[in-house]
């Protein structure tokens, strides 16, 4: 018999691009992982098969990044963009209905951008504001994307 032992990290996730709040209750003693701003790729969408491509996809997108910011109750998280890292090849469950809009599908993938981790907060009422932005002016066109999340928390 295997014992699940309760996972000591409480993820917020982000957005597809736009400024929102959110609000939710974590139980104490959670750290918080966060992500102002990432690319995934995987061989389910863009054409991509190897692990080099879907690397290549991902830091391509992510060295456009031109702003990192977190705040924790209105406190800078010093550094920020020094947070970015590239994630090991990972198995990605795609179900049916899936944000990319691909058939539901087993795929592997690759995650570039920045992840910071917070230690757990103390209980009471927290603002933890998450934001991230590229921009890319190319012959081909403009990319722009912005996240802005601000997430009310309550610990208890």
């Amino acid at each position: 018999m295997h014992r699940v032992l309760p996972t000591p990290v409480w993820f917020l996730a982000g957005t597809w691009g736009a400024k929102e709040e959110r609000s939710c209750t974590i139980p104490s003693g959670k750290s918080i992982f966060i992500s102002p701003i990432e690319m995934l790729c995987s061989t389910a969408e863009q054409g991509l098969k190897t692990e080099v491509e879907m690397r290549g996809c991902a830091k391509q997108d992510q060295d456009k990044v031109n702003f990192v910011k977190v705040t924790v109750d209105g406190a800078d998280i010093p550094g920020a963009k020094d947070y970015r890292v590239q994630s090991p090849l990972f198995n990605l469950s795609l179900p049916e209905g899936n944000t990319i809009g691909v058939p539901a599908q087993e795929t592997r993938a690759v995650s570039d951008g920045y992840f910071v981790m917070l230690k757990p907060l103390s209980k009471g009422e927290h603002e933890i504001r998450s934001t991230g932005s590229l921009t890319d002016v190319t012959l081909q066109g403009t990319q722009n994307f912005a996240s802005d999340v601000i997430y009310h928390i309550t610990i208890k």
